[in-house]
C-alpha cells in the first residue's frame, strides 16, 4: 500500500492562522531543555525547603500596668511614656556585659566563637532578640479623644533549638522585669536625693541670712523701722526735757541773781553801827552791791534799759574811785556785750540751743570775773576774816546750793542736747536702714517660701520613693512567660513549595523564549511574512516521506503501507 499524500499547503494554513499551533510547535522542540530547567529549579526549591534549618521563636508578653494608688493621692517620680520606658529598658538590657552574659550562660553561638569577636557576637544577638510594642486605641481622659497607647509589649529570642529560645527568652523577660525596677527605684531615689540636697542648701541659705539680718539688727537696733515710732515719743519726751531743764535752769539763775543782789547788799561781817544805829557803807561795799545789782539787772533788762544806765553810770564812778578801776570797767564792757549777744541769739527764728548755752556760759564767767575783781582802798587791802554775818552766811549758803544745782542741771542740759542729736540722727538714717532691712527681710522671705515649695516636693517624693520601692506605682506585669515553642517561624515551607514550583515554570518559560530568541532558522510561511513583509506566492511540501521533519514524527504515526512495505 503506498501512503496517500498529504495536502501541505492546508497544514501551512492551520499554522498560519493559529498562534497557539506555533507555540506549540515551539514548546515542542524545546521540550527537553524547558523539562531540564524546571526539573531543576523545582529540585532546588524543594531542596531549600526540605534542608533550610528550623528557626524557632520563643515569646513573652509583659502587660504595663497602672499603679494601684490614684494618682491624685500620690503622683509617681517617672513621668515618661510607656513606650519611651520600655526603649530606654531596653538599652540597659542590651548592653554588652548583659548579652555576653547570657551567651556565656548558655554557650550561644559555639561554632562562630573561635572565628568571631565580642563585638560580633553581640551584635548577631542583638538580631535575635525581638522586641514588639502592642498597643491598643484608648481614651484620653485629658484631652477626651480616642489616642494610640502601649498598653503591653512581647520579648523574644530566636534560635534553631526550642529548648534554647524557651530559655534565653526566660532570661530576657527575667532582665527586662529587674531593669523596670531598677529604673523606677534609681529615678525616684535620685529624685529624693536631689531634693533633699536642694533642700539643705535652702536651709543653709535661710541660716545665713538670719545671721546677717541678726548681725544687722545689733548694729542698727536703734535706727530699724520697728523702732521709728519710739525714738519719735523718746525725742518728744527729750524735748520735754530740756524745755524743764532749760526753765528750771533760768528760774536758778535768777535766783542766782537775786541771791548775789542780796550778798553784795550785806557786809560779811557784822555792820558797823552809827550813834544813831544806822549801818554805815565803805566805798568797796558800795561797788560790790552795785557790781551785783548790775548784773542781776543785765539777766533782765538790756544794758541801756533807763535803771541799769543809771546803776552802771554810779558803778563806773566808783570802780574808777574805789573799785578795780579799768580792768574791772573792760570786764562790765565785756558782760554787756554777752549780754546783746544773748538778746540776738534768743530773738532769732528757730532757736539755736547750743549758742544759747555757750553765751550763758560765758555770761555766767564773765559776771563771776568782774566779781571777782579787786577792790582798791584800805579795806580791800586787807585780808578780810571769814564773814561772820548770819544773814549773809544763810544767803551764801543758798547761793552755793543753787550754783551747784545749775551746774548740775547745766550737764544734764548738754546730755539732753547730746541725746537729741543722737535721736535726729536716728531718724535720718532710719530710710536708709530700713530699705536695707526690707531688702534682707524680702530675700529671707523668697528663700522662706522656696524653701516650703522644695520641702512639700521632697515629701511627694518620699511618697513617690515608697511608692516604687513597695512596687505600688506603674509595674510591669508577666502574663505569658515564654514556653517552647510547637512550630518553627522560619521556613515557610509550603510557601517554598510553591514559590519554587512557580520560579521552576517561569524558568522553563523563560528557557523557551531565549532559546527561540537566539534561534536564527525560519520556520512556517509567519516568518516568512514577518522577516520579507510579503507572503510567498507558493509554499512547497517535503516530497518524500522519508525527509519529512523529524519535528513531525512525534505526533505523526507511520503509514499502515509503510509498515506493511517494511
Amino acid at each position: 500500500m503506498s501512503a496517500e499524500p498529504r495536502d501541505w499547503g492546508d497544514t501551512d494554513r492551520f499554522e498560519e492562522g493559529a498562534a497557539l499551533a506555533t507555540q506549540l510547535e515551539a514548546v515542542n522542540r524545546r521540550k527537553w531543555p524547558m523539562l531540564i530547567a524546571f526539573c531543576t529549579v523545582l529540585v532546588a526549591a524543594i531542596a531549600a525547603a526540605l534542608l533550610w534549618p528550623a528557626t524557632y521563636r520563643a515569646m513573652g508578653t509583659i502587660l504595663i500596668e497602672q499603679q494601684e494608688v490614684p494618682l491624685d493621692f500620690v503622683r509617681s517620680a517617672v513621668t515618661s511614656y510607656a513606650d519611651e520606658r520600655v526603649q530606654v529598658i531596653s538599652q540597659r538590657v542590651m548592653t554588652s556585659a548583659n548579652l555576653l552574659g547570657i551567651i556565656d550562660k548558655h554557650k550561644l553561638y559555639d561554632a562562630d566563637r573561635q572565628d568571631r569577636t565580642r563585638e560580633q557576637l553581640v551584635e548577631r544577638m542583638r538580631k535575635d532578640v525581638q522586641l514588639q510594642m502592642i498597643s491598643s486605641d484608648v481614651v484620653d481622659p485629658r484631652a477626651g479623644r480616642t489616642t494610640k497607647a502601649t498598653i503591653a509589649f512581647a520579648v523574644g529570642y530566636e534560635s534553631r533549638s526550642p529548648e534554647l529560645a524557651a530559655r534565653v527568652a526566660n532570661d530576657l523577660v527575667t532582665l527586662y522585669l529587674q531593669k523596670n525596677i531598677e529604673t523606677r527605684t534609681q529615678l525616684a531615689a535620685g529624685t529624693t536625693d536631689f531634693l533633699s540636697t536642694e533642700t539643705e542648701k535652702l536651709r543653709a541659705r535661710i541660716g545665713e541670712i538670719e545671721q546677717r539680718i541678726s548681725a544687722f539688727k545689733e548694729a542698727n537696733y536703734d535706727r530699724l523701722p520697728e523702732f521709728s515710732q519710739s525714738n519719735a515719743q523718746v525725742l518728744a519726751r527729750a524735748g520735754e526735757e530740756l524745755r524743764d531743764v532749760d526753765t528750771r535752769i533760768q528760774a536758778l539763775n535768777q535766783q542766782i541773781v537775786f541771791l548775789d543782789s542780796q550778798l553784795a547788799q550785806l557786809d560779811p561781817h557784822m555792820p558797823t553801827v552809827s550813834g544813831t544805829g544806822q549801818a554805815i557803807q565803805s566805798p568797796a561795799q558800795r561797788v560790790r552791791i552795785l557790781r551785783e545789782q548790775y548784773i542781776s539787772l543785765l539777766w533782765e533788762f538790756a544794758p541801756r534799759h533807763p535803771t541799769a544806765a543809771s546803776i552802771r553810770q554810779e558803778l563806773q564812778s566808783l570802780e574808777q574811785q574805789a573799785g578795780g578801776g579799768s580792768a574791772a570797767l573792760q570786764a562790765l564792757e565785756r558782760l554787756e556785750q554777752a549780754h546783746l549777744q544773748l538778746a540776738n541769739v534768743r530773738e532769732r527764728k528757730p532757736a539755736d540751743p547750743a549758742e544759747q548755752q555757750r553765751l550763758e556760759g560765758q555770761i555766767g564767767a564773765l559776771a563771776a570775773q568782774l566779781r571777782d575783781q579787786p577792790i582798791s582802798g584800805a579795806a580791800s587791802a586787807v585780808k578780810q576774816a571769814a564773814p561772820d554775818n548770819p544773814a549773809y552766811v544763810s544767803i551764801q549758803a543758798q547761793r552755793e546750793s543753787a550754783g551747784s544745782e545749775r551746774s548740775a542741771l547745766a550737764a544734764r542740759r548738754s546730755e539732753i542736747n547730746a541725746r537729741i542729736v543722737d535721736l535726729e540722727q536716728r531718724q535720718l538714717q532710719t530710710p536708709a536702714v530700713e530699705r536695707d532691712y526690707t531688702a534682707l527681710q524680702r530675700e529671707l522671705q523668697g528663700e522662706q517660701t522656696k524653701y516650703a515649695e522644695v520641702r512639700q516636693k521632697l515629701m511627694e517624693a518620699q511618697l513617690a520613693q515608697n511608692l516604687e520601692t513597695e512596687q505600688k506605682g506603674e509595674r510591669f506585669t508577666l502574663i505569658e512567660p515564654p514556653l517552647r515553642p510547637q512550630e518553627p517561624i522560619r521556613p515557610n515551607r509550603p510557601a517554598i513549595f510553591a514559590i519554587g514550583l512557580l520560579m521552576a515554570l517561569g524558568a522553563a518559560v523563560g528557557l523557551l523564549a531565549l532559546l527561540e530568541a537566539v534561534d536564527t532558522r525560519i520556520r512556517g510561511r509567519r516568518q516568512v511574512v514577518r522577516l520579507l513583509g510579503v507572503p510567498p506566492l507558493a509554499i512547497i511540501p517535503w516530497v518524500g516521506e522519508d525527509e519529512q521533519p523529524r519535528r513531525f514524527q512525534f505526533w505523526r504515526r507511520p503509514p499502515a503501507n509503510a509498515a506493511a512495505r517494511a
